[in-house]
């Protein structure tokens, strides 16, 4: 779900030189109280990648582009909020997922999923 993300804990040396190697084209920082939160919830990610794979799901079909949503199963992503960004085929949205504040962009299948629209 997130091929082009790298995950890791640097020490300020390191961080300056992978920084430093133009490869990054950002940083995304946790506070160390949020370290426990974000692991969680990276977490349910890598669960949702594996649930959509194998998982039945229906979907609100009102849900259109730029429209805010709340996931309501599975249960493991249950009040997950997010952002339809794009239908890209039929079985195939990008959407915004919100992450501590942050958003983190990801493709899914919304067969897998049951969402609800907020207005």
């Amino acid at each position: 779900m997130l091929k082009s993300y790298l995950f890791a804990q640097l020490n300020p040396v390191q961080k300056r030189n992978i920084w430093n190697s133009k490869s990054i084209l950002k940083i995304f920082e946790v506070s160390e109280e949020y370290q426990p939160v974000f692991i969680e919830e990276l977490r349910g990610l890598q669960m949702m990648e594996v649930l959509a794979r194998s998982s039945k799901l229906e979907y609100k079909k009102e849900i259109q582009v730029n429209d805010r949503f709340v996931i309501e199963s599975p249960r493991e992503f249950e009040g997950i909020y997010g952002y339809l960004v794009q239908k890209q085929k039929r079985f195939l949205w990008v959407i915004k997922i919100e992450l501590l504040g942050q958003f983190v962009n990801v493709e899914i299948d919304p067969c897998n999923y049951k969402m609800r629209k907020i207005d």
